[in-house]
């Protein structure tokens, strides 16, 4: 089941995180990304993530909800779920 969440819009991100974006493998690998938030208000934590190939392109994605946990916990959760994917 997914669910959706309210982003907080007054939040802004960091330089550095703007700055960030994907880069290309020279060789054939896979590459994971993983995420995942917490929504304080309702208790519930939820994580995901994609997958992309050398060349960039999309191969596959996943999300999940985890339930009440940490963050720490949810980020974990989330690599666990790509790395089981894979």
């Amino acid at each position: 089941m997914i669910h959706t969440f309210q982003a907080n819009h007054h939040q802004q991100a960091s330089r550095a995180a703007m700055n960030q974006q994907w880069c290309a493998f020279k060789t054939d690998f896979l590459k994971l990304n993983t995420d995942a938030t917490i929504n304080h208000a309702i208790l519930e934590a939820a994580g995901g993530g994609g997958v992309r190939d050398s060349k960039g392109e999309w191969v596959v994605g996943y999300c999940r909800s985890i339930g009440c946990c940490s963050p720490l916990y949810a980020e974990l959760w989330a690599l666990f779920d790509g790395l089981d994917l894979a």
